[in-house]
């Protein structure tokens, strides 16, 4: 199989890392294919999802219902401050999904954001499968440790750290980082 092969998935780089770490065999067998997952859904989440939308959809569900119920008056992801994408499009169909099957509204925005990223991992390996060669002794590989990583990955753990906003945190780049104040010639003598 071909190195590159990860080049034609027509999916964000993120994904095409997940699948170049996929096919790698030393990379696949040191787990790193997994680590490449988690990353690729956290970045699917910070980049399709955004915080206002989120911040939006939990007020909304967790304020009282209107006359028809919650979500009600939300047509598109654009009326609860989102950018319109087909992530916030999905979670909003989820949410009203669930509303209609009589879900708790304190939980619907974690359960939908939860099934719409099993939903894009399922997508992003059919996606692959349509690329990687059919006759290659490795495709079965690296298509069983995909399914492998999207069965391991704890979507509840992520849809709860974007419903709580933890996910679009910026990491404190000053720990263990560079130091203003510091010596930067290594504090010899001159």
């Amino acid at each position: 199989m071909r190195d590159d092969i990860h080049k034609k998935v027509p999916r964000p780089p993120k994904v095409q890392r997940w699948v170049r770490l996929s096919v790698n065999d030393a990379d696949r067998l040191a787990g790193r294919g997994f680590e490449g997952f988690q990353e690729a859904m956290r970045d699917t989440c910070r980049r399709d999802l955004s915080p206002s939308f989120v911040v939006e959809l939990n007020k909304t569900l967790s304020g009282p219902s209107g006359l028809f119920g919650h979500l009600s008056d939300a047509a598109s992801p654009r009326d609860l401050r989102g950018r319109g994408g087909p992530a916030e499009w999905e979670v909003l169909t989820e949410a009203k999904r669930l509303i209609a099957t009589g879900a708790q509204p304190d939980i619907i925005a974690q359960r939908a954001v939860e099934t719409v990223m099993k939903n894009r991992a399922d997508a992003d390996i059919r996606v692959t499968t349509a690329v990687l060669p059919r006759h290659d002794k490795k495709t079965a590989v690296v298509l069983e440790s995909m399914k492998s990583d999207a069965a391991r990955m704890d979507y509840r753990a992520l849809a709860e750290s974007v419903c709580n906003g933890r996910i679009y945190e910026r990491p404190n780049r000053s720990a263990g980082g560079l130091d203003i104040d510091g010596d930067l010639l290594g504090g010899g003598d001159r």
